[in-house]
């Protein structure tokens, strides 16, 4: 009987209390938070039952998932920006960190936006990158073509220089072909022209074949064809441009005539010459308002003669001889005005 109540004692010392289950639990979830396996952590803590006395011990550790994941994700993207951003890229440890986020977080837009970010980059520096090693290699080749075929002709028995000379123009062919892949790459799917059609030359200097020359005159073409439309563009921008100066000064020249303001009629008519326009009508209508400038004088001034007002019909006369030079009754009443003040002063000298 003694045994069986030892029996007992010790099997109730092996049998964990509700309170150590629950704490156990709790530290279970904790690891896997701390982890980063959010969503282990989340389906260990929903399927605890809502009975049981560490439900709401989880339940609190569910609460803390959501802001752990947030800063998870702020994490990462800081993490990868920096990595793919800096000057030195790691493109592969971006790739990395953003690829264990998603591990937690598959779905997340920023996390499968930050990737795609970091994966065309890193294929458009991979295929720059490749490019430049191409660039510089055929440009050896065609630097050393003119040697190889001086070699091959100075020692046109040698077999050993025949056998060289033979593997470097598999060499050269083989370059030239990739050369020409890389600028119908830049042809049709990035329209870099320019780079495109400096590569395409370089590949045909190096084999001028029908393929690599079809390849230069279609990148060629293309090349002209822009250059034509912007150029119609241009031309376009330009016309319109002009056409607003010339509005502009058209306007000017109107307001400039309504005001008598002459010398700026005749700089705006100037201005309207250099965009081409016929300026002809113009000058008539200067010509014009001129003539109707001089006799408004001319009347004005023969009333203030007659009144006795002889400086202000002077005055009146001379403000349009510059406008009239050709008018000879302009030109004979303003004598005749500055002969009789003349006069008038010598009298009045003379009976102080």
């Amino acid at each position: 009987m003694r045994n069986l109540t030892g029996f007992f004692i010790s099997i109730s010392m092996v049998v964990l209390s509700p309170l150590t289950i629950a704490q156990t639990l709790v530290e279970q979830a904790k690891e896997l938070i701390e982890d980063n396996q959010y969503l282990k952590a989340e389906v260990f803590i929903l399927s605890v039952s809502s009975e049981s006395s560490e439900y709401k011990a989880l339940q609190q550790v569910l609460s803390s998932i959501e802001p752990a994941k947030e800063q998870f994700i702020e994490e990462s993207i800081a993490q990868t920006n920096m990595f793919y951003l800096n000057r030195n890229t790691d493109y592969g440890q971006a790739i990395f960190v953003i690829t264990e986020a998603l591990k937690v977080l598959p779905n997340n837009e920023d996390l499968l936006e930050t990737f795609t970010a970091i994966d065309t980059i890193r294929k458009a520096e991979a295929q720059k990158l490749r490019q430049e090693i191409l660039l510089k290699h055929g440009k050896y080749l065609l630097e050393v073509k003119a040697f190889e075929q001086s070699l091959k002709l100075l020692h046109p028995d040698d077999q050993s220089i025949e056998a060289k000379y033979e593997r470097f123009l598999l060499e050269t062919v083989r370059v030239a072909n990739e050369l020409a892949i890389q600028a119908k790459y830049l042809f049709n799917e990035s329209n870099q022209l320019a780079s495109a059609n400096d590569i395409a030359l370089l590949a045909f200097q190096l084999d001028p074949n029908e393929g690599i020359e079809l390849i230069y005159n279609q990148i060629n073409q293309r090349i002209k064809t822009r250059t034509a439309d912007i150029r119609e563009q241009e031309t376009k921008q330009q016309r319109e441009r002009n056409e607003v100066e010339i509005n502009y000064w058209s306007d000017q020249f109107t307001i400039d005539l309504s005001t008598d303001n002459i010398p700026d009629a005749y700089r705006a008519i100037k201005e309207l010459e250099s965009f081409g326009v016929d300026i002809v009508d113009f000058n008539e209508r200067v010509g014009r308002k001129i003539e109707l400038m001089v006799q408004r004088a001319l009347d004005r001034g023969n009333t203030l003669w007659s009144e006795g007002r002889i400086e202000e019909a002077l005055d009146k006369w001379l403000e349009v001889q510059q406008y009239g030079r050709n008018n000879r009754v302009l030109n004979n009443n303003i004598s005749k005005a500055q002969s009789f003040i003349s006069y008038y002063n010598e009298v009045k000298l003379q009976n102080q």
